[in-house]
């Protein structure tokens, strides 16, 4: 007779095992694309422009827009209420240069509170505090399937959008369980009937 491991360890350790994936796939495409992509002088690219100002004073104004890479989308909503955390902790990692690509301190600290968050998901689940078996699962091998793809274009937004519907949904759950678990609980003090009065 064999075990399968619980949704306590299960959970955990296969969105730490993604991640890990995503990440290092990330990394790899990244170096292949910097191999590929011809040097050249940054100099010559970025142009500081002398803007003429309300005030009479010249200021210079460089505007630049960037773009987090679809992967750290992916990342970040993988585990939502632990990927706002570890942002709101290291908001640089949004905004990294093309040369660094990837926080390595915003990962590992998504990492060390995404495996408790999961931890506690697993045991609610094993406990059968929140029957959702199925929907952990599912969720589980949605995101092995996008990460093993996630360099295909599209796949990254096509799994971060799957991501926050599973979140959005299971905010949703979450909030219905709870009203209906507040509904359900008599109030501490009884007051008497209006007859016994």
């Amino acid at each position: 007779m064999t075990t399968r491991p619980g949704y306590r360890w299960l959970l955990p350790a296969g969105h730490l095992v993604i991640d890990c994936l995503v990440l290092a796939l990330w990394v790899w495409h990244a170096e292949m694309v910097d191999r590929e992509r011809p040097t050249f002088h940054a100099g010559a690219v970025v142009r500081p422009v002398l803007l003429q100002e309300g005030g009479g004073g010249v200021g210079i104004d460089l505007r630049t827009t960037y773009h987090p890479p679809q992967e750290f989308g992916f990342l970040v909503l993988g585990t939502l209420p632990v990927g706002i955390v570890s942002i709101a902790i290291r908001p640089q990692a949004v905004s990294q240069s093309a040369r660094q690509g990837w926080d390595p301190i915003w990962f590992l600290v998504h990492q060390g509170l995404s495996f408790p968050w999961w931890l506690l998901i697993g045991v609610l689940v094993d406990t059968g505090r929140w029957p959702l078996r199925k929907l952990m699962t599912s969720y589980l091998i949605a995101r092995v399937s996008f990460a093993t793809l996630i360099l295909v274009p599209g796949i990254a937004r096509l799994g971060t959008v799957t991501e926050l519907l599973f979140w959005f949904g299971l905010g949703t759950w979450a909030a219905v369980a709870a009203i209906r678990a507040v509904l359900r609980v008599k109030p501490a003090i009884e007051m008497p009937p209006e007859d016994a009065r």
